[in-house]
């Protein structure tokens, strides 16, 4: 998966969970079970999301809150398919998604790739509503 394919995907996850509705608890503390969990912070620059705009001035879109998650999913480190790291992401996203009202399916199976065929699994989010709703996922696109 290219670069701009993993940012995507990364994306689309943190907004699906800042689209689910809120943990009763709002303390924001979400036990991550990776070592590396934060690492990506630790470079000196300053990552914490502190000046996004409060989400009563977008549309309820809390960045902060996005910002977060996104760091967390990148704390898991290097998340090839098929390795224990994306196992556990796609156990915190799901846990994630759970905590939040969402019902959480998946959608397993194998894929071919340059090394071979790895087992694949989508995450698919329903989100509680009265109103149809819209879905996205990543995909990842080729020149022509």
């Amino acid at each position: 998966m290219t670069f701009p394919s993993r940012l995507l995907a990364v994306l689309v996850c943190a907004l699906a969970l800042a689209g689910c509705k809120a943990k009763a608890d709002e303390s924001g503390d979400t036990a991550v079970t990776s070592p590396t969990a934060g690492a990506s912070q630790s470079t000196g620059a300053k990552q914490d999301g502190d000046d996004a705009p409060p989400a009563e001035k977008t549309g309820g879109f809390d960045g902060k809150r996005a910002f977060s998650q996104v760091a967390k999913q990148v704390g898991f480190g290097p998340r090839p398919s098929g390795s224990a790291a994306i196992g556990q992401l796609q156990e915190y996203i799901q846990n994630e998604l759970t905590s939040y009202g969402c019902k959480v399916e998946t959608d397993s199976f194998t894929a071919g790739t340059p090394v071979g065929r790895l087992p694949m699994e989508n995450i698919v989010a329903k989100i509680p509503g009265d109103k149809p709703g819209s879905s996205c996922s990543p995909r990842t696109t080729t020149p022509n």
